[in-house]
């Protein structure tokens, strides 16, 4: 019993910093698409500035 526990335990140590990490860029993507469909413009390019900004930021995280 204790080994799976220390194995959750593990499991959610790398988890949970992934997950929040997720949860912040998918609510900075969601009020990127409430802005753009309040004001307009090309959301399409401004979406693909957004991805490859994330992308590059986690590329330096880890």
């Amino acid at each position: 019993m204790s080994e799976n526990l220390r194995i959750t335990a593990e499991h959610n140590r790398i988890v949970r910093p992934r997950k929040k990490i997720q949860h912040e860029q998918n609510r900075e993507e969601n009020q990127l698409n409430r802005y753009m469909s309040k004001e307009g413009g090309n959301f399409e390019v401004l979406q693909q500035q957004e991805r490859a900004k994330r992308l590059l930021s986690s590329l330096y995280d880890y």
